[in-house]
């Protein structure tokens, strides 16, 4: 007779039924996918100059991707009246789940304030966010995220449950919104501010424009840096400026040349212009015939007879 107490005897635990395997990981994109595709620009002008209401600038390539592949598209959504959302990221697929679900509710709204669209478009990035997460990782279990966040440590054990949180906590919809639009109709400046993963709201407003995250956004605000761009420029520097500006992105990786540019003025006008294509080209070709390629007059001589000069000593 074996006895059951001794150490050579297996002893077997109860199977929990309630345990399954974690969800499977995603397969990872290749490198090339993980680029974000995008250049989107919000630049205020002509605002506190008397007689003229204020404005703000967009201009967007129009390459959006869906994780899979790209396509030309428009960039700029309408939330509502003087109020727009520009699309940035490497998959765009459920940004119109987001934006589908904020403008009726800013709809409902006579007068929206950035703190009521700010407000909206987070609660529609969150929840689009968490739907994802329960479709993707909780279905099977058939939990919502509120009881896997009560009860998962217990139903599921801890090192399941450790392992299905951290994968969640990685998950990115994929994409960023930049929303920019007049508190008001008295509002001396746009508002400016960006809905990031996990739905964070993150002010832009200061100091007066901002790129979208992406491949091309760090040469863009650069340029404008440079140029001293500012909520006071005009309306005609400042479509030179971005259309500079965005011509510079396209050397990065996913930009396309393609270009949208719109102007949205504040009430009581609150109206919107979207330049044609050839305006754009004969702005572009101005830069680039007499900003982009400049080269100062005999300049390899010049630095020559630099170095062939000798320090001089103290």
């Amino acid at each position: 007779m074996i006895d059951i107490q001794s150490p050579m005897t297996p002893i077997r635990k109860p199977f929990d039924f309630r345990r399954r395997p974690p969800y499977p990981h995603r397969p990872k994109k290749p490198v090339t996918q993980e680029k974000k595709v995008t250049v989107c620009l919000a630049i205020a002008c002509d605002c506190y100059t008397p007689d003229t209401n204020p404005k703000y600038v967009v201009v967007t390539d129009q390459m959006v991707s869906t994780g899979t592949s790209s396509s030309l598209s428009r960039k700029m959504w309408s939330l509502t009246k003087s109020w727009y959302a520009m699309i940035s990221g490497n998959d765009v697929s459920l940004v119109s789940n987001v934006l589908a679900a904020s403008w009726p509710e800013i709809s409902k709204i006579e007068s929206p304030t950035a703190a009521d669209v700010s407000r909206i478009t987070k609660t529609a990035y969150q929840a689009r966010r968490t739907s994802q997460l329960e479709d993707m990782y909780l279905a099977a279990y058939d939990l919502d995220m509120s009881e896997f966040m009560k009860e998962g440590r217990k139903l599921l054990g801890a090192s399941i449950f450790e392992q299905m949180k951290f994968q969640m906590d990685q998950y990115d919809l994929g994409f960023n919104l930049l929303v920019c639009g007049f508190d008001s109709a008295k509002a001396q400046f746009p508002t400016l501010f960006e809905v990031t993963n996990p739905g964070i709201i993150t002010p832009r407003t200061v100091p007066g424009y901002y790129a979208g995250i992406g491949a091309g956004a760090a040469n863009s605000l650069s340029y404008l840096d440079w140029k001293k761009q500012s909520q006071r420029t005009s309306l005609e520097q400042t479509l030179y400026n971005g259309i500079a500006a965005k011509s510079l992105a396209e050397s990065a990786l996913g930009v396309s040349k393609e270009t949208t540019v719109t102007v949205v003025e504040r009430a009581p006008s609150s109206s919107e212009r979207t330049l044609k294509e050839e305006q754009i080209q004969r702005i572009r070709e101005i830069w680039e015939k007499e900003e982009a390629s400049i080269r100062p007059p005999n300049l390899e001589s010049r630095i020559i007879e630099i170095l062939k000069s000798e320090p001089s000593t103290t």
